[in-house]
């Protein structure tokens, strides 16, 4: 077994960090991509009002997509704050 200086990652906390990260971005990427598509569909419905009925389905559909990426992102949050807290090693080794 390998000793790491104190406060070193080892190669799968570090992994561990940089999936929590990017997972984050993605999602932050993704409610980003959501507020456009929104916008584009209410100009799409402002210039063409006939296409509503169709289309406020897309908006609920959005608005839900929305809320469970935003759950998501806060669960990975939590995550990476207790991985900063720990500075991301073992739940053993974090308490030395």
């Amino acid at each position: 077994m390998k000793h790491h200086h104190a406060g070193a990652l080892t190669a799968e906390r570090r992994t561990e960090r940089e999936d929590v990260e990017r997972a984050m971005f993605a999602a932050s990427r993704a409610l980003m991509d959501l507020d456009e598509v929104e916008l584009r569909v209410k100009q799409a419905m402002r210039r063409a009002p006939h296409t509503q009925p169709v289309l406020d389905p897309v908006l609920d559909r959005l608005d839900d997509t929305r809320r469970r990426i935003s759950l998501g992102e806060r669960i990975l949050a939590r995550w990476w704050k207790r991985g900063q807290e720990r500075r991301w090693q073992d739940e053993s080794q974090a308490d030395r």
